[in-house]
């Protein structure tokens, strides 16, 4: 009898064991359970970044299984990376900031733009010491700045000096990492950080009253944008579009639960409740969706990117080849606002 009890608890024991496998699976980070899975699909994402957060609102409500989609993610540290992986056919989907895509376009990879997830006024900003002498954008002269080179923030760093004409190597640039960039300016081996939420509203709470905060002063938005391999969306535009009518449910739940929200993008991007950083609409627009000024940002990054030299080719391309609206016309029509 006492055999037959311990045989009973070893199987139980076994089959929750199972269940957790199981479980870990259907939620797993590694693309290779998505392999001839039909209705699986591979996104790269970033991890611990805020840029991927209409996926995982999806994911955890449950909108992608309820229209017949389940998500498996890759994560990376970077945008730059998740676009990588996409076009190495190591995702199907990637999500990324506007510049590593735009980057993308110059190389002419075989690339196209199916939505904009969230648009973001505000998520960028150049944090500076005040006991350095800086009080003003022009201060930043001839000051050590820390960034992630050929990002966004940088993009945004040269469209503050340029609007307050300074020349672009008016400024030492130091690359670092969001992480070293914390370290550098508290520490005051960087004068200021061109930096991204979280990371700048710590940035600034650490500083307090020695810190002061500058924009490109509601002219430039950066946008989380989703993006595939034209070729996958020949081959699969049914799941395209399951993804996008589930991200579709993402604008209503921010709308009416933020609460939730926020608890639910804490236990993945664990700064946003520390920091007590706010996602509210005046900030951040909740897409899927594509409009004329996207285009217009692209266009305009492409330019900053040529005359940078960072591309082979000087030839600005047409940004429309790589933008497919057609999906997202046929799921939203109200959202695509694109002139062609």
């Amino acid at each position: 009898m006492i055999a037959f009890f311990r045989y009973a608890l070893f199987s139980i024991v076994l089959i929750l064991l199972g269940g957790t496998v199981l479980l870990r699976l259907a939620d797993s980070n590694h693309p290779t359970h998505a392999d001839n899975v039909p209705d699986a699909i591979r996104i790269a994402t970033t991890e611990k970044s805020i840029l991927g957060w209409s996926t995982r609102i999806a994911h955890k409500k449950n909108f992608f299984q309820k229209n017949g989609i389940r998500p498996v993610f890759l994560y990376n540290r970077y945008g730059k990376e998740n676009l990588q992986d996409m076009l190495e056919g190591k995702a199907d989907i990637a999500i990324s900031s506007e510049t590593p895509f735009v980057r993308a376009v110059l190389k002419k990879e075989p690339i196209c733009a199916l939505a904009v997830l969230t648009t973001a006024r505000d998520h960028i900003r150049i944090i500076a010491r005040k006991d350095s002498g800086i009080q003003s954008p022009k201060d930043l002269r001839g000051k050590r700045i820390g960034l992630v080179p050929d990002s966004n923030g940088e993009y945004l760093l040269d469209l503050v000096l340029t609007m307050d004409g300074l020349e672009p190597d008016a400024v030492r640039r130091i690359d670092l990492s969001p992480k070293e960039m914390i370290h550098a300016l508290e520490k005051g081996e960087i004068d200021a950080a061109t930096i991204w939420k979280p990371f700048n509203v710590r940035l600034l709470a650490a500083l307090g009253e020695n810190g002061i905060a500058f924009d490109a002063k509601g002219i430039y938005s950066s946008y989380f944008v989703l993006s595939t391999r034209k070729s996958f969306l020949e081959k699969e535009p049914e799941k395209i579009e399951k993804v996008l009518r589930s991200l579709a449910e993402v604008p209503r739940f921010y709308e009416e639960n933020p609460q939730e929200m926020i608890d639910i993008l804490s236990e993945y991007v664990p700064e946003i409740k520390r920091e007590g950083m706010q996602l509210s609409s005046k900030n951040y627009d909740v897409g899927p969706r594509l409009d004329q000024a996207f285009v217009y940002t692209l266009e305009d990054q492409a330019r900053w990117m040529i005359r940078k030299g960072e591309v082979e080719s000087a030839e600005m391309p047409n940004i429309l080849n790589y933008i497919c609206p057609e999906p997202l016309g046929r799921v939203l029509p109200e959202n695509m606002r694109i002139i062609r």
